[in-house]
């Protein structure tokens, strides 16, 4: 097992669009960050939670894109045709899935902590400056949301890798990843409503797992940890689907 978990990291940084994408996630939310808190007007103060929820705001486009990461470099391998040599190596199509699970979780983990960290002390310093400084604590639930938006940049690697599996094609894939929060789940929802099934919005796993990274989510959803604990148990749901999928098709 830690022979292919080595395989797939190696893949995962050698492939050029991996690190383009990597740089694009981790620059974006920085490059906001800081013109944000230098040109703000800053009236009453910024304050903690208006701070925290910026950061966390624009870190989320970087859980997209490495999601986006996540999902190529499993699709991308069925589209050239490099799936075939790796399952000639490793027979077990479950170990091969595995590895990738694990190591794009460790990748996006890694790349969002030093992003939140990075951003919020690049965001501080700029507040402090200004005479506005910054914190983070639990009670406030702006340490909270930090870490919270990390589970969720990793559910999304697992959602992302689902869907792979499933549709084994990138364009489709990504599409279908960056278009669910915003169309599937919200048509879903409104369908429900419109037939007097109110609850349905509150169980739709992605947007729910979003709201939750809010210092104060909303009253009526989900909340820590039970949206991340839902998104997460619909992610390991839709890889195990093509898992067996896999198991019915060619590589």
């Amino acid at each position: 097992m830690i022979a292919t978990v080595h395989s797939e990291w190696i893949k995962l940084r050698t492939v050029r669009v991996h690190l383009v994408m990597l740089i694009i996630a981790v620059a974006f939310p920085l490059l906001i960050i800081a013109l944000v808190t230098s040109l703000s007007s800053l009236g009453s103060g910024f304050g903690d939670r208006n701070f925290v929820e910026l950061v966390t705001g624009v870190s989320v486009v970087a859980a997209l894109l490495l999601g986006t990461v996540s999902a190529i470099s499993l699709t991308g391998e069925y589209s050239h045709g490099t799936i075939r040599p790796t399952f000639a190596a490793t027979p077990s199509h479950v170990r091969v899935f595995v590895a990738k699970v694990i190591v794009n979780s460790l990748a996006t983990a890694v790349v969002v902590s030093l992003l939140l960290a990075g951003g919020w002390a690049l965001g501080a310093t700029v507040l402090s400056g200004r005479g506005a400084p910054v914190g983070l604590a639990w009670e406030n639930g702006t340490l909270g949301s930090m870490v919270s938006l990390m589970v969720l940049a990793v559910l999304i690697s697992w959602f992302a890798l689902g869907i792979g599996l499933v549709l084994r094609n990138a364009p489709a894939t990504v599409t279908l990843l960056l278009v669910w929060p915003l169309l599937v789940e919200n048509l879903l929802a409104g369908v429900g409503f419109l037939i007097g099934v109110d609850w349905l919005g509150r169980w739709m796993p992605y947007s729910a797992a979003l709201v939750a990274i809010s210092p104060t989510p909303d009253g009526d959803a989900l909340g820590r940890p039970w949206a991340f604990v839902w998104f997460g148990a619909v992610s390991l749901g839709l890889i195990a689907v093509g898992a067996l999928l896999d198991r019915r098709r060619d590589a």
